[in-house]
């Protein structure tokens, strides 16, 4: 199987050896796309702008998308929420996410408990969680 990239390059090697073929023709052949060779992308000039405005807000502290889409809309309206999400995504200024929390039957499952005295102190939720974790204990 030839990848999109293989085949652009084979298309430049025949265009390079075979000075009379034309590029519609050898595409043809390759069964590449001729759009790849007139396209040039747009969208990294108008996030720039984007880019910019968020790095000036930002700064050095570490603010979530919410508060970065808020303080960049304050300082240029013309910016829609859309498109500064968008950077602010692409480009690495995204936070990362907070651990979760454990939750209290993989808290219970790991945890050895040697007395019945320490079942009292704990909570009616992890006392029923404790009771299950039994039974399943049993069952297996």
């Amino acid at each position: 199987m030839v990848t999109p990239e293989q085949s652009e390059q084979c298309v430049a090697h025949v265009l390079q050896t075979f000075p009379k073929a034309t590029l519609a023709r050898v595409c043809r052949l390759t069964g590449c796309s001729r759009k790849k060779k007139y396209y040039s992308p747009k969208m990294p000039a108008k996030d720039a702008v984007v880019k910019k405005a968020i790095q000036v807000v930002v700064g050095t502290s570490r603010k979530g998308r919410v508060k970065v889409i808020r303080l960049v809309q304050k300082k240029h309206p013309e910016m829609g929420s859309f498109k500064i999400r968008r950077v602010y995504e692409r480009e690495g200024f995204a936070l990362n996410k907070r651990l979760r929390r454990r939750s209290l039957l993989f808290q219970f499952t790991n945890a050895k408990f040697e007395t019945t005295n320490y079942i009292y102190n704990l909570s009616k939720k992890a006392t029923t969680y404790l009771i299950i974790l039994t039974k399943l204990k049993n069952i297996f």
